[in-house]
């Protein structure tokens, strides 16, 4: 083959590649959706109004996830990922008194990542999202994420920290908690969670395990701190009290109980 052919091919190669990039590009995003919504039929879990731009860069009114509203969402895509086969997005999005704000990637060939998450979301606000009514918790949650790792909706690998502001739920009576503090990290099974409290009512410390198959183990152990009787008769429900006043807790479960996947 010579020279003037394949220079001819490569860049037939390349000018078919731009055009696909172009097409994805400049796609409108109301369209994307009717697409999407049509390949999902009845099984839709997002629901938007309100779209307007392109893949490309364009905005949503509101949008709701699990019936949870969430109010102008945004993005803009990184274009030279798509040459990569990776469709990565600057998004941002609002609640009443709460934000989000980071960067999602999607390859063609599989795979969802997160980078650079930043977060405050009142509980109140997204509780519509979790299983967890009965406790009925209250206060905000403070996201700090540089890394979340995706794959067949299982969360293989974060790093981060996550806190508990204001940490609150209701067992019969309401319990303060404090500020609470979960570390993230990769670990060979999944991901690691480093539990401790911020030196208010409830005293807490313990290491969570999320593995792939998005079941997860924690070992830790609770007390209260001071005087707290509603809080140290709770924690009592939870197993008997050693000497020290601390209730050791062994649970295990799949995060697919709590709504989170």
């Amino acid at each position: 083959m010579s020279p003037a052919v394949k220079s001819g091919i490569k860049l037939s190669i390349f000018g078919i590649v731009a055009f696909i990039v172009f097409l994805v590009a400049t796609l409108p995003a109301n369209v994307a959706y009717s697409y999407w919504k049509k390949m999902r039929g009845a099984n839709v879990p997002v629901v938007l109004s309100d779209v307007e731009g392109s893949i490309w860069s364009g905005r949503v009114g509101k949008a709701f996830v699990k019936g949870q509203p969430f109010q102008s969402v945004a993005w803009d895509a990184n274009g030279y990922t798509l040459l990569l086969g990776i469709l990565e997005l600057n998004f941002e999005f609002k609640v009443p008194d709460g934000y989000a704000r980071g960067v999602v990637g999607h390859s063609f060939f599989g795979g969802t990542y997160l980078n650079d998450v930043e977060a405050w979301l009142p509980l109140s606000q997204i509780k519509n999202l979790f299983n967890i009514d009965a406790l009925r918790p209250a206060g905000d949650l403070d996201i700090q994420l540089s890394t979340v790792k995706i794959d067949k909706n299982t969360i293989v690998s974060a790093k981060g920290d996550l806190a508990w502001h204001s940490a609150e739920l209701t067992l019969l009576k309401k319990l303060n908690l404090g500020d609470l503090q979960v570390t993230l990290e990769p670990s060979e099974e999944g991901i690691k969670g480093v539990l401790a409290d911020q030196g208010g009512p409830l005293i807490a410390d313990g290491i969570l395990q999320l593995n792939r198959d998005n079941s997860f183990q924690f070992t830790g152990e609770f007390a209260a701190r001071g005087n707290q009787p509603d809080l140290a008769n709770a924690l009592r429900t939870m197993g008997r009290p050693d000497r020290e006043g601390k209730v050791k807790v062994n649970q295990s479960g799949n995060l697919s109980a709590l709504g989170v996947l």
